[in-house]
């Protein structure tokens, strides 16, 4: 009962936090593929900005390089995940709680591959 009471309180700012989710990992994605095909140089305001990025203009290249492929396998992936997630808890009025996963989710899938660029880089 208590659930049913915030699920009707919170159920504008759910799907908000939904279809936010989506669009941020269409974005996601979209942003590695202009990073991998454009092939930016070192700046300070797109692309995979670390010290070891910053390093050398071939690192730079790597480490963008080796994040856009990475995100491009992982991220639709966590789009499918997400969109299935707020499907169901659109349809089935399932707890609010999915769809914050799944939010975390699309935005937490970069953790790992920023471990993996930053240990292996060069």
């Amino acid at each position: 009962m208590f659930l049913d009471i915030i699920y009707r309180e919170l159920e504008p700012y759910i799907y908000s936090l939904g279809i936010g989710g989506i669009c941020l990992s269409l974005l996601l994605i979209s942003l590695e593929i202009i990073m991998y095909v454009k092939k930016i140089k070192i700046n300070k305001f797109f692309g995979y900005r670390t010290l070891l990025a910053y390093k050398s203009e071939e690192t730079w290249r790597w480490c963008n390089d080796t994040c856009a492929k990475l995100v491009f396998v992982f991220g639709p992936i966590t789009l499918l995940i997400h969109v299935i997630i707020f499907t169901l808890s659109a349809i089935y009025q399932l707890s609010f709680i999915w769809i914050v996963v799944s939010f975390l989710l699309s935005i937490l899938y970069y953790i790992p591959i920023i471990m993996f660029i930053e240990i292996y880089g060069w």
